[in-house]
C-alpha cells in the first residue's frame, strides 16, 4: 500500500496503572475506524514519580494489556505501546509491545541504550538499574510499510539509525519521555536529522509533563512533549502540545520516493565505511 493512516498519541501518564490504562482506552476509543495504527509513547502504562516507590513490572499476560487488547479488536486497530515496564522470566526490560486487532499481545523491542546520565547540579538517573538493556534492533511490518523500532534514549545513537535505514524502513519510531530541559535543547533537531539523513518518516509519541505522583502530590517529573511527526524532508508535519491527545496522519510511500529520488543518498553512500581506518596529520609542535 502506497498509503497508511496512523494515530499518534501523547500521553500525560504517572505512576497510577490504572488512570494510565484509562487514558489509553479513551485516545483509542476516539479515533476514527479507517486508521491502521496508534502509536503511544515511553512509559505508556507505568511512569515511576517517586524514586522511592518500585518499579510496577507488567507481563505479557497482564489483565492491564488484556483490556487494551479488547478495545483493539472492538475498533479493529492495532497498537504499539511505546514502552512498558515488563517482566519475562524474571528479567525486567523497557520494552515496545505490538497488539493485534486479533487481540495477540507481542513483545516488539527492547529498549538498547539505557539512560544512565547526570545533568549539572541534578540527581543522576540510571535506568539500568531497573531494567536490562535490550539485544537487536526489531522491525515489524503493516500493510507493506516497515517499521524500525526505538525507545527515547536511542535517539541519540544515530547508527541505530543507519542500521534501520540499511533495512530499508520506511518509518522510524522513537516513542519518548523527553525531560524538558534536554528536550527543550535536542528534540526538534535530533527528530529532525534522523528523517533527513535516513530520507524516511519519523514518528515521536512522547509524554508531556508535569507528572504528578499518585501519593504524594508535591513530587513531579517534567516532560517536553512536542510528540512529532516529520516528514523525509525534515518537515515538521505534526507537533502536538496538549496532552493527553491525539492527531491522525495520512503518511504516503511517494513523499521518501520524491525525497530519494531528488537527492539519492543511497547510492552515495560508501559501502566499506565500516572497514575505514582513520588517516592521521601530525603538525609541528604537537
Amino acid at each position: 500500500m502506497s498509503k497508511i493512516k496512523i494515530g499518534l498519541a501523547q500521553l500525560n501518564s504517572n505512576d497510577d496503572v490504572v488512570k494510565n490504562v484509562n487514558q489509553v482506552l479513551e485516545i483509542i476509543d476516539c479515533i476514527e475506524t479507517d486508521v491502521d495504527i496508534v502509536f503511544f509513547p515511553e512509559n505508556a502504562l507505568f511512569f515511576r514519580i517517586d524514586e522511592v516507590e518500585p518499579i510496577q513490572y507488567l507481563e505479557l499476560e497482564s489483565e492491564e494489556l488484556k483490556s487494551i487488547a479488547k478495545k483493539c479488536a472492538e475498533k479493529k486497530v492495532y497498537v504499539h505501546l511505546g514502552s512498558i515496564s515488563l517482566i519475562e522470566n524474571g528479567v525486567p526490560s523497557n520494552s515496545s509491545v505490538l497488539i493485534t486487532p486479533s487481540q495477540k499481545i507481542i513483545k516488539a523491542y527492547s529498549k538498547l541504550h539505557l539512560f544512565d546520565i547526570q545533568l549539572n547540579q541534578e540527581k543522576a538517573i540510571r535506568e539500568s538499574d531497573c531494567f536490562r538493556r535490550g539485544e537487536a534492533p526489531f522491525v515489524f511490518q503493516l500493510k507493506g510499510w516497515r517499521f524500525g523500532q526505538s525507545i527515547c534514549y536511542d535517539l541519540r545513537f544515530s547508527e541505530l539509525y543507519r542500521f534501520y535505514n540499511s533495512l530499508k524502513v520506511d518509518v522510524l519510531l522513537i516513542p519518548a519521555a523527553f525531560l524538558k530541559k534536554t528536550g527543550t535543547a535536542h528534540w526538534h533537531v535530533l527528530n529532525r536529522a534522523r528523517a533527513i539523513e535516513n530520507q524516511c518518516y519519523v514518528v515521536s509519541s512522547a509524554q508531556k509533563g508535569p507528572h504528578f505522583s499518585r501519593k504524594n502530590e508535591r513530587l513531579t517529573r517534567e516532560t517536553y512533549g512536542h510528540a512529532l511527526c516529520v516528514s523525509p524532508w525534515g518537515e515538521v508535519l505534526v507537533d502536538l502540545d496538549d496532552a493527553p491527545a491525539v492527531q491522525v496522519i495520512e503518511l504516503d510511500r511517494t513523499q521518501i520516493e520524491n525525497v530519494k529520488k531528488q537527492i539519492p543518498m543511497d547510492s552515495h553512500r560508501c559501502q566499506k565505511s565500516v572497514e575505514w581506518i582513520a588517516g592521521e596529520i601530525f603538525l609541528e609542535g604537537t
